[in-house]
């Protein structure tokens, strides 16, 4: 949720938001945002539309 937060935060203070930074191989969570981030693991984006 941390990260989600986060990006909320980004998204509320900048103009166009487009572009997210994460690092390879991290777990980034389980939430529709985090994971529109990431190329995780197929488990986890078990449940989520691609």
């Amino acid at each position: 949720e941390a990260v989600e937060n986060a990006m909320k935060i980004c998204y509320d203070n900048c103009e166009q938001p487009k572009y997210g930074l994460t690092f390879e191989g991290a777990f980034h969570g389980r939430t529709l945002g985090a994971l529109s981030l990431n190329r995780s693991k197929s488990v986890h984006r078990r449940g989520f539309p691609e």
